[in-house]
C-alpha cells in the first residue's frame, strides 16, 4: 500500500503527464505547414487536432471584426402588403432622413406617415387599426428580429468551425461579430450576411414566356407596349427563332435607340458598349435576337447581359410581364461549346410564378456532398431533408405538377430547375449548380441554421492581420519570460533552497493553466497573457505566505518537520480566503464581461486554482518527502 507521500507523488505525476500530453497537441498543430493542414482537412483528420489545441484569440492570431446592422426600412418593406406608390414614397423619405440623422427610424417613419395622412392598416392589416399601435408592433418585431438574427448568426458561425467567436448585441439593431483565425474574411462575411431564403417555385408555361418575349419584341420595334395574345403558331416560330444563328456585333445604343451613357450600372454587368445579336432575327425581333435557345432554357450571352437587364428594368416592359410572374436570373453562368469549338458564357433567364410554392423553412437537414451519379456526378451538391409538414407539401406539389419544371431559388437566384418526373413522397432532394465544394458547404450551413429574419448590412469591418498577432504573442511572451526570470531569481536569493522549490511549483503552475485552457477549448487572448503574468504574482504570494509562517515557527525553536506542518497549517486559511475572493471576482468578470475582459477572467480563474494546488499540495509533498527520508534536517529560509 502506498504511503501518503507516495500517493501525493502519483497524483502530481498524473497531473503533469496529462498537462504535457494536452499541450503537445497544440505544439504539433501550430507547427503544421499550410500543406499539412490541407492534407489533414481533406482526409477529415484535422478535427482531432483542433479539438485539443489551445485556441488563440483575435488579437493573437488575427481574424475579422464586423459590425452588422439590421436594415429596418427593408424589413418594414418586406412586412407590408398591398404596397402603393404613396407608401413607397413615405418609406423612402423616412429612410433618407434616418440615414442622415441620429433619430430613431420609427419616430421618423411615424412623422412622415402622419404628414401624408397615410393609413397603415391598409398595408399592415394584422397588427392593429391605429397608426401608433401598428408602429409600436412593428418596432417590437424589429427588435425581436435583431435577437433572432443573433441566434441565426451564432448557429452559422458555430458550424463554420471558428473557435470561441464573439457575437454580441450593440445598441438596438447592431451586432458585433469577431472571428479569430479566419483566413478568408470575405467568405466568412458572406456566410454571416447571406439571407438564406430558399424557395421552390414553378416555372411559367413556355407559351406564356414566349408571349412575353414577343410583346417585348413588338415594344422595341414600335415603341408601343402591347401585351401579346397567346398565338400558338407565332410562338412556335419564335421558339425556333431563339436558336443559334449568325451572330452580329452592334452598339447597344443602336439596339435601344438611345444615346445615353452605357457605363456599368451594377456589379457583374458587362462594361462593353457592344452586344451580340442574331442577325436573322434583329430586324423583326430585336429582343429575341439578344437571347439564345439552350435546349429547354433561355440563355443570355455574357456580352448581352447589360442590355437585357436594362430592357427588363424598363417601366413599360415591366408592365408587359404577367402580374403573377417574375424574372429571376441563374446563380452562375453556363459554359457552352459552340460548333466551331469555341466556348461562350451564357446567363440563364427564368420566368417563374410570383408566388412561392414551398418555402425552405421546412428543411431539417442539409449536407454538402459530391454527386455520385447522373449529370451531377463528381460535382458539389447539397442533399436536403424536409420535416413532416414540408414533406407532405412537397409531395402534393410534385404530384400535381409532373412534367413541369420546378426552380430551386436561393436568395433570388436560381440554382437549378429540374423537370418533375414523378411524385416525391419522402421530402428529400438534391440541389446542384455550385461553383465549388466550399460554396456548397457554406450554403448547407445557412440552410441548416435557418434564414435571417431581416436583411443585415455590414457597417464596419476591420481585419487583424497575422503580423499584429505575432507581434502581440512575441511581446506578451517576452514580458512573461522577463517577469518569470525576475521572480525566479528573487525567490532563490531571498529564500534560498525553498525559493528554488517555489520556482518549480511556479513552472508547474503555468503548465497546468495552459493545459486546462487547452482541455476546455478556451481561447488565449492578449489580456489572457496579462492574466498569466498576474498568476505568477499570485502563485509567488501563496508561497511567500507559507515560507514566512515556516520562518516564524523556526525562530521559535521548533524542528524542521514541526515548523513545516505549522507553517502550512497557519497559512492555509489566509491563502484559501484570498484565493476564494479572487475566484469570485473572476467568475463575475466571466459572467458579465465580454471580449478581452472575459479572456482575462478565464485565465485568472484557472491560474488561481492551479496556484492553490501547486503552493499547498505540490510544495508540501516535496517537503514531506525530504523530511520523511531525513534529506532535510536543517532548513535555511
Amino acid at each position: 500500500m502506498f504511503k501518503k507521500t507516495s500517493v501525493r507523488f502519483v497524483i502530481i505525476g498524473i497531473a503533469l503527464a496529462l498537462a504535457i500530453m494536452t499541450l503537445s497537441w497544440s505544439v504539433r498543430y501550430y507547427n503544421f505547414s499550410e500543406e499539412k493542414i490541407e492534407n489533414l482537412r481533406s482526409k477529415g483528420e484535422l478535427g482531432k487536432y483542433q479539438d485539443r489545441i489551445l485556441n488563440l484569440g483575435l488579437d493573437l492570431q488575427g481574424g475579422i471584426h464586423v459590425v452588422l446592422e439590421v436594415n429596418v426600412p427593408k424589413l418594414i418593406e418586406s412586412l407590408a402588403t398591398n404596397k402603393t406608390n404613396q407608401f413607397s414614397n413615405v418609406l423612402d423619405a423616412a429612410k433618407k432622413e434616418y440615414n442622415e440623422s441620429d433619430a430613431g427610424f420609427f419616430s421618423i417613419f411615424e412623422k412622415h406617415v402622419e404628414n401624408k395622412n397615410l393609413k397603415l392598416v391598409r398595408f399592415f392589416n394584422d397588427r392593429g387599426y391605429k397608426n401608433s399601435e401598428i408602429i409600436s408592433r412593428l418596432e417590437a418585431e424589429s427588435k425581436d428580429a435583431t435577437n433572432r438574427a443573433m441566434a441565426v448568426i451564432r448557429n452559422r458561425v458555430d458550424q463554420f468551425g471558428v473557435s470561441e467567436p464573439t457575437i454580441q448585441k450593440a445598441g438596438t439593431y447592431r451586432i458585433i461579430v469577431e472571428l479569430a483565425g479566419v483566413t478568408d474574411p470575405e467568405r466568412a462575411k458572406q456566410l454571416i450576411q447571406k439571407t438564406a431564403l430558399l424557395e421552390f417555385i414553378l416555372l411559367k408555361d413556355p407559351l406564356v414566356t414566349q408571349s412575353f418575349i414577343s410583346a417585348v419584341d413588338d415594344y422595341l420595334k414600335t415603341g408601343t407596349a402591347k401585351i401579346a395574345s397567346l398565338d400558338t403558331s407565332a410562338l412556335e416560330d419564335s421558339t425556333v427563332a431563339l436558336k443559334e444563328s449568325k451572330n452580329k456585333s452592334m452598339n447597344i445604343n443602336e439596339l435601344l435607340g438611345t444615346s445615353e451613357d452605357t457605363s456599368v450600372i451594377a456589379s457583374g454587368e458587362s462594361d462593353e458598349n457592344n452586344v451580340v445579336v442574331d442577325e436573322k432575327l434583329f430586324a423583326d425581333k430585336p429582343f429575341s435576337s439578344l437571347l439564345r435557345n439552350l435546349g429547354d432554357m433561355i440563355g443570355v450571352p455574357e456580352d448581352n447581359l447589360y442590355a437585357v437587364k436594362k430592357i427588363l428594368k424598363d417601366s413599360s416592359v415591366v408592365k408587359l410581364l404577367p402580374y403573377d410572374s417574375q424574372i429571376v436570373w441563374g446563380a452562375k453562368p453556363e459554359i457552352r461549346t459552340l460548333n466551331d469549338g469555341t466556348t461562350r458564357s451564357y446567363y440563364l433567364l427564368y420566368h417563374l410564378k410570383r408566388d412561392t410554392d414551398l418555402h425552405g423553412k421546412y428543411i431539417t437537414n442539409a449536407n454538402a456532398n459530391v454527386g455520385g451519379a447522373g449529370s451531377n456526378a463528381g460535382q458539389p451538391v447539397i442533399n436536403f431533408q424536409l420535416n413532416n409538414e414540408g414533406s407532405r407539401k412537397f409531395s402534393r406539389l410534385t404530384g400535381a405538377n409532373i412534367n413541369k419544371r420546378l426552380a430551386i431559388v436561393l436568395d433570388k437566384k436560381v440554382y437549378m430547375a429540374p423537370n418533375i418526373r414523378s411524385k416525391i413522397p419522402n421530402g428529400s432532394g438534391v440541389i446542384e449548380g455550385f461553383a465549388n465544394m466550399a460554396e456548397s458547404k457554406d450554403i448547407a450551413i445557412v440552410l441548416r441554421a435557418g434564414a435571417l429574419p431581416a436583411p443585415i448590412d455590414v457597417i464596419e469591418e476591420r481585419s487583424v492581420g497575422p503580423t499584429l498577432g505575432r507581434d502581440s504573442i512575441e511581446l506578451g511572451t517576452k514580458l512573461g519570460v522577463i517577469g518569470f526570470i525576475f521572480v525566479v531569481v528573487f525567490m532563490v536569493i531571498y529564500y534560498k533552497g525553498s525559493g528554488l522549490l517555489a520556482d518549480i511549483a511556479l513552472l508547474m503552475n503555468l503548465l497546468f493553466v495552459l493545459a486546462i485552457l487547452a482541455a476546455l477549448k478556451a481561447t488565449l487572448t492578449l489580456p489572457g497573457i496579462a492574466g498569466l503574468i498576474l498568476t505568477i504574482g499570485i502563485a509567488v504570494d501563496n508561497n511567500v505566505l507559507v515560507f514566512e509562517r515556516i520562518r516564524e515557527e523556526l525562530d521559535k525553536g521548533k524542528t524542521v518537520k514541526s515548523s513545516i506542518d505549522s507553517g502550512y497549517g497557519k497559512a492555509f486559511v489566509t491563502i484559501l480566503d484570498a484565493n476564494i475572493t479572487t475566484i469570485f471576482t473572476a467568475l463575475i468578470l466571466m459572467q458579465f464581461g465580454t471580449g478581452p475582459v472575459k479572456g482575462f477572467a478565464i485565465t485568472l480563474l484557472w491560474g488561481v486554482v492551479a496556484s492553490f494546488f501547486t503552493a499547498i499540495f505540490v510544495t508540501r509533498t516535496i517537503y514531506n518527502y525530504r523530511t520523511e527520508h531525513k534529506i532535510l534536517e536543517k532548513l535555511s529560509i
